[in-house]
């Protein structure tokens, strides 16, 4: 994070603050964009000037959120290494349903449909 003061000729003074952010291709086309120093920060760009202000605007949105909820604001974590990309697998146990899970569903979409007649009724 680097902090720089800025005056205006309005002699009003902002702090300039630099976080990494992760540009992640989108299946869809585009970018989305994280932040780890900010948690569930996350916008998108459909090219990656879009992606980069997009960042910009909801980084600046964060801080401000933070300054007034009198929250401090975080500093760039420093990465020893780039980020690494992998896939790693996993494997669950098919699902069987038992005789409870089965009765559940059931009486569930028993009341589903009972809820519609209500609806219907009135």
């Amino acid at each position: 994070m680097r902090h720089k003061k800025n005056n205006s000729r309005k002699q009003e003074t902002s702090t300039e603050y630099s976080f990494t952010v992760f540009f992640e291709p989108a299946a869809e086309g585009g970018y989305v964009v994280t932040c780890a120093a900010l948690p569930g920060l996350v916008t998108e760009g459909d090219i990656l000037a879009e992606a980069r202000e997009m960042a910009r605007d909801a980084i600046r949105a964060y801080l401000e959120s933070l300054r007034k909820d009198g929250e401090a604001i975080p500093s760039d974590p420093k990465f020893v290494s780039a980020p690494v990309k992998e896939k790693i697998s996993v494997a669950i146990p098919a699902y069987r349903p038992t005789e409870e899970s089965t009765f559940l569903s059931f009486r569930g979409a028993l009341r589903a449909e009972e809820s519609l007649r209500l609806r219907v009724q009135t």
